[in-house]
C-alpha cells in the first residue's frame, strides 16, 4: 500500500492514487483501506519500513501468523471503538497502530508482543481478560499504577463475560460512558494500569 499512498490524488476516481489502488486490489487484499484518505497514513507506512517493523515483529511472533495494521482514527473508525474490539474481542494476528503517533521498534515490539499474548492466552471472565491484559502490557514493558477501586470492580463484575463489562473496567468511565456502556465508577484506563502493576509485582519483566 506504500506504493499506492505515493501516487497523487488529483482527480478523484481518475486519480494516479485510485487507479493504482484498484489494480492491487486484484491481486492483494486491500478492501479495509481507505485510498483517498486526508490522513498522514503515508507518513506512518514510510516510518514503519524505515525501521522494518515487519522484521521486529516477526522476531516477536514465532509461528504464529502475524500482519501490521495501520489505522487512522476519523469519522468511519473511533479509536475507542475499534481497540475494544481489537483487544477484548477475538484475537487474531493484526497488529494494530495509529497513524500520527510515533513508529518506533519499541512501539511495535510492545503491540506485537501483547497481540501474541492474546492469541496465546485464553480468557472469557472480566477478570481473566483483565489479568492478560495486564500481563500483556506489563511483559511489552509498560509498568502501571495499583487502583483499589479496580480492586472493588474486579468483585462485583469478575464473573461477567460481556464485553461492554470488560471495556469498562479496562478503560474507565469516559469511554464507557462514550460507547453507551455501564461505568463502573473508574478512572481513565484504570484497569489497565492496575493490572499491569499486579502483573509487575507478581514478577512479570519485559520482554521489549
Amino acid at each position: 500500500m506504500a506504493d499506492v499512498y505515493r501516487q497523487p490524488t488529483t482527480g478523484g476516481a481518475g486519480s494516479p492514487r485510485f487507479k493504482a489502488y484498484v489494480a492491487l486490489a486484484g491481486h492483494a487484499p486491500v478492501t479495509n483501506f481507505n485510498p483517498m484518505t486526508s490522513k498522514p497514513v503515508l507518513e506512518t507506512i514510510e516510518a514503519l519500513l524505515a525501521i522494518d517493523a515487519e522484521q521486529v515483529a516477526d522476531e516477536i511472533a514465532g509461528d504464529h501468523d502475524m500482519f501490521i495494521t495501520v489505522a487512522a482514527p476519523g469519522m468511519w473508525t473511533d479509536r475507542i471503538a475499534t481497540e475494544i474490539e481489537h483487544r477484548l474481542g477475538e484475537p487474531s494476528g493484526q497488529i494494530l497502530l495509529w497513524t500520527g503517533e510515533d513508529m518506533t521498534a519499541d512501539a511495535v515490539r510492545r503491540e506485537t508482543i501483547a497481540q501474541v499474548v492474546r492469541i496465546e492466552r485464553h480468557a472469557r471472565t472480566t477478570f481473566e481478560v483483565a489479568m492478560r491484559e495486564g500481563y500483556a502490557y506489563a511483559l511489552a514493558g509498560e509498568t502501571g499504577t495499583r487502583d483499589p477501586a479496580v480492586d472493588d470492580a474486579l468483585k462485583i463484575v469478575g464473573k461477567d463475560e460481556s464485553l461492554p463489562t470488560k471495556a469498562a473496567l479496562l478503560y474507565g468511565d469516559d469511554a464507557a460512558r462514550a460507547m453507551g456502556f455501564v461505568p463502573l465508577g473508574l478512572s481513565d484506563h484504570a484497569g489497565y494500569r492496575h493490572c499491569i502493576a499486579l502483573a509487575r509485582a507478581s514478577g512479570v519483566r519485559s520482554r521489549s
